[in-house]
């Protein structure tokens, strides 16, 4: 059975096409768990209604706490052999839970990671990017970037290894998850179908420069210092990523009149140093498009034109 776990805060205008995707799912074996965190809303009245109608939902509620809570108290809660997360905001595609456990069954893959859409003001898209054969850290990364949404974990590794989600952070807690759970799997498989449905709102991204944006950095840093059997293209696609967010909070900085190189002096981040262990070897990997080293260019050379240009 699968665990698919919804962490919800506010969402009685997304839940519904949100849960009418998984009713939709031409598996039929899986359990739904809403965690309620301490909406305001008419969420849990709504999720009620829906466990009323479904036996397979159950509904906790939770006072507010954050999703990295309420994804581990859905972890809790899970009595499935599998567990899948799925944002209340997004939908899935019908054969999203087919596709998964056969693949994972098939291949006998711990972990399995399939393509996005990415949906804004109605525009679907789906990010073209390059495929390693035989590299499947670099191709779910690459592909599935951080996500947690789009992929199928095992519930056996989640509690021999006891993993959760950071609940100290707010920012980029899925990738630090990810990450951990990709030391403990033997084998990793990607679908190279997008069966995910991810809603980027007009507001997903503030223009605010807060402490958020270095705990990304933080995660970013730490996944690549720490001991590991990554790939070089691995490294150097989490390194590429680290210093494009490294430049992005730069130039937010700027943007609310603040100190970049104080705020990373008080968080202990030595910017320099970070830049000059990985810059040249993005610049030379194979790794990474001609547009994503023209970008990364721009960002370290250009700064104040860079968020003038599109590359993504």
């Amino acid at each position: 059975m699968i665990s698919v776990v919804i962490a919800v805060y506010n969402g009685e205008k997304t839940l519904p096409r949100c849960l009418t995707s998984l009713f939709n799912q031409t598996y039929s074996d899986f359990e739904i768990i809403i965690i309620d965190d301490g909406s305001t809303d008419n969420t849990a009245k709504m999720c009620a209604e829906y466990a009323q109608k479904d036996n397979r939902i159950s509904l906790y509620s939770q006072k507010h706490a954050g999703v990295s809570h309420s994804r581990n108290s859905g972890l809790k809660y899970a009595n499935g052999d599998y567990v899948v997360f799925v944002d209340s905001d997004d939908y899935v595609s019908d054969d999203f839970l087919s596709s998964l456990i056969a693949t994972s069954k098939r291949e006998n893959a711990d972990l399995v990671g399939c393509k996005i859409y990415s949906v804004k003001n109605g525009h679907y898209s789906v990010e073209r990017t390059k495929i390693i054969k035989n590299d499947p850290v670099y191709n779910l990364f690459k592909n599935c970037r951080g996500f947690t949404c789009n992929k199928l974990y095992s519930m056996h590794i989640i509690k021999k290894h006891n993993l959760s989600f950071d609940e100290s952070i707010s920012m980029c807690e899925d990738l630090l998850f990810l990450f951990e759970y990709v030391k403990h799997s033997n084998k990793i498989f990607f679908i190279d179908k997008p069966l995910y449905f991810y809603i980027i709102s007009n507001n997903s991204l503030s223009s605010a420069m807060d402490n958020k944006w270095f705990n990304i950095i933080s995660v970013y840093n730490s996944i690549l210092t720490q001991k590991n059997n990554y790939s070089p293209p691995t490294k150097d696609l989490l390194a590429y990523e680290l210093l494009c967010i490294l430049e992005e909070a730069k130039m937010r900085c700027k943007i609310v009149s603040k100190n970049f190189d104080t705020l990373c002096e008080e968080l202990h981040i030595n910017y320099p140093a970070i830049r000059d262990r990985y810059y040249s070897n993005i610049i030379k990997s194979d790794a990474l498009t001609l547009k994503e080293k023209m970008r990364l260019v721009c960002f370290t050379r250009f700064n104040n034109i860079s968020r003038l240009i599109k590359f993504r």
